[in-house]
């Protein structure tokens, strides 16, 4: 299923800035560091971050593109199941650009 979801805030700036949008799937077969994703994080609800590190055991950790962004660490280790949906695309107003 692909879905769209509408950036709130600057955390993912400046690949991503409020009121961008992402088209992302929920079904995808790989999982990179540096991709997209948009996680259902138990803290702090849905977020759109970067895959920064893969462990062995498939949890894995986020970072934002800035320094407001919540950290690594706040963020934590996370469960593959909280990763709703791979980011395919990103828009600003009428353009899309590849992830």
């Amino acid at each position: 299923m692909i879905s769209v979801f509408k950036i709130q805030g600057e955390s993912m700036s400046p690949r991503l800035s409020g009121g961008d949008f992402v088209v992302a799937s929920r079904f995808y077969i790989t999982l990179s560091e540096g991709d997209i994703v948009v996680v259902q994080h138990p803290v702090y609800g849905r977020i759109i971050k970067r895959v920064k590190h893969i462990g062995e055991s498939g949890r894995f950790l986020l970072t934002g593109e800035n320094e407001q962004s919540l950290s690594s660490e706040q963020m934590g280790w996370l469960a593959r199941s909280t990763i709703k949906a791979k980011v395919l695309f990103s828009g600003r107003k009428n353009t899309l650009l590849a992830t």
